[in-house]
């Protein structure tokens, strides 16, 4: 059952996504993304240290995903 299927009758409730699922032990828990922010010097009491901060997380998981790819093709040839 839908939670909010009175609002939203138009879209099924079991859309499925295609998007890649992409582990990282960084958001397993807030302990591991407090150290790594903590690491990394990253602070989040200002909007502008915040948006510095949530763009670097993400380039972190971009550079993540990009090595994981590099590796994969590298063990399939």
């Amino acid at each position: 059952m839908c939670h909010f299927q009175a609002t939203f009758d138009d879209f099924p409730c079991d859309t499925k996504h295609k998007d890649i699922v992409l582990e990282s032990g960084l958001f397993e828990n807030r302990d591991n993304f407090l150290i790594f922010c903590q690491n990394s010097q990253f602070q989040f009491e200002t909007l502008r240290r915040a948006k510095y901060s949530s763009m670097m997380n993400l380039n972190h998981l971009l550079l993540c995903a990009r090595s994981l790819s590099f590796s994969f093709k590298m063990n399939t040839n």
